[in-house]
């Protein structure tokens, strides 16, 4: 009786081959899992759904159908979705090559992944939700990471290794456990939030070969004191490191040549050294920054865009750059301003950009100011002239405004108590 059963189910795996041959694919199931195969040729089937539940899943090898033996090389989408409440820990085969689309997505129990090391894709939102993950090693084979990898894994331990190139928008957003990052040499390409609101996040070492950090990518990252940034790095997106509130010091490095919009608004910076290879500074990119005191701005340096130093309450020294294109006339909108340095070149400053400034250093011996409306404070200010151009600046725009103008020599240098001074 066991022979002719066996013969019938022999001929049964037969039919739905061959059924299989006639469409060009078949699905089956085994120990509680289905599969698809959608190439006979290639002898490689899909793990497309887990029905058996239980703590612990091994996904099979290798599975063998009549006279045919397939390869599992893919888990599909959603397909742990039918046991996300139950399972604990998955044991992946070594001949997996693709994780699709949220293939443990919401699996909120899962504590432990061991990713083979031939995998190569890991598809969007692969492991968002599996908030119970704790430790998950990315093998060098996978190059590059889809958008909401880890979404929401707010306990979960990363290594990345070598070969890694790209991570996506929103990789590992929201991955509160994170601490330190330790971004592979390999690494080109940061995407758009990747590690935004990891809250916990405080120390990442940047690879020196990255050309782009998408936007918003480390917004909120509380704990960030210290950033020194690789010196491929051509620009700093908008909102980059917003409300890294503990951020104190950025290096800037020597390939840079725009600082986006809020970029580093609401930080602890308390002295910015921005380099002349730097073109651009974006709208809001220092907004709120309350312990900024020193801003050196280089030649170079050509446009600085609306309130781009805006609420800054505590600055005592800011020199502008020679050769600005452009210059908001709201850049210290809501900010105060000891001293303030304006150019040597001919340029015409807008009288708003000077009213938030106590002391004016004046490298010109023509008087620089625009426009001083009557509905715009300029008055109890004291501006220091190079030496014989006094006469100039009395008899200019400021004629009747309460100024004090005093001359230095340009052979000196004047250095008042705050440690600012003009260079010759």
């Amino acid at each position: 009786m066991k022979k002719v059963i066996s013969g019938y189910f022999a001929i049964l795996i037969s039919l739905l081959i061959s059924i299989g041959n006639c469409y060009g694919a078949f699905k089956f199931e085994y120990n509680g899992m289905k599969f698809e195969c959608s190439d006979e040729d290639s002898k490689s089937i899909e793990l497309t759904k887990v029905e058996k539940s239980g703590y612990i899943i091994e996904v099979p090898d290798k599975i063998t159908l009549g006279e045919e033996t397939y390869v599992v090389d893919k888990i599909g989408s959603r397909a742990f979705t039918p046991v996300s409440q139950t399972v604990r820990s998955v044991l992946v085969p070594p001949t997996v090559k693709e994780l699709k689309a949220g293939a443990f997505y919401d699996c909120k129990f899962l504590s432990v992944v061991k990713l083979p090391r031939t995998l190569e894709v890991i598809g969007d939102f692969a492991f968002a939700n599996c908030v119970s993950l704790k430790r998950v090693v990315i093998p060098r084979t996978v190059k590059s990471i889809g958008e909401d990898i880890f979404l929401g894994c707010d306990r979960i331990f990363l290594t990345i290794e070598e070969g890694m190139k790209e991570l996506g928008d929103s990789a590992f957003f929201k991955c509160e456990a994170l601490r330190m990052i330790d971004l592979p040499n390999s690494l080109r390409k940061i995407g758009n939030h990747a590690f935004a609101f990891n809250y916990n996040l405080s120390t990442v070492r940047f690879p020196d070969r990255i050309t782009s950090i998408g936007t918003s990518a480390f917004k909120f990252c509380l704990e960030f004191e210290d950033i020194i940034l690789p010196k491929s790095l051509k620009e700093i997106s908008d909102s980059s490191f917003f409300m890294c509130i503990n951020l104190r010091s950025v290096e800037f490095n020597e390939s840079l040549s725009s600082i986006g919009s809020f970029a580093f608004a609401y930080t602890k910076l308390s002295e910015l050294d921005i380099p002349s290879h730097i073109k651009s500074i974006g709208t809001y990119a220092f907004n709120n920054c309350r312990a900024l005191k020193h801003v050196f701005i280089k030649d170079g340096v050509e446009n600085i865009s609306s309130k781009a130093f805006s609420n800054c309450c505590k600055i005592v020294s800011f020199f502008l750059p020679e050769n600005l294109n452009s210059l908001s006339p709201d850049i210290f909108q809501d900010s105060k301003i000891t001293n303030l340095v304006l150019p040597l070149k001919p340029f015409n400053v807008d009288s708003e950009i000077v009213q938030n400034a106590d002391i004016i250093h004046c490298k010109s011996s023509t008087p620089p100011f625009a426009n001083i409306r009557e509905n715009v404070v300029i008055e109890n200010k004291c501006i220091y002239v190079p030496f014989g151009s006094r006469s100039y600046y009395e008899n200019s725009e400021l004629t009747g405004k309460n100024i004090k103008i005093m001359e230095y020599h340009p052979d000196d240098f004047y250095k008042p108590d705050n440690q600012i001074y003009i260079e010759k």
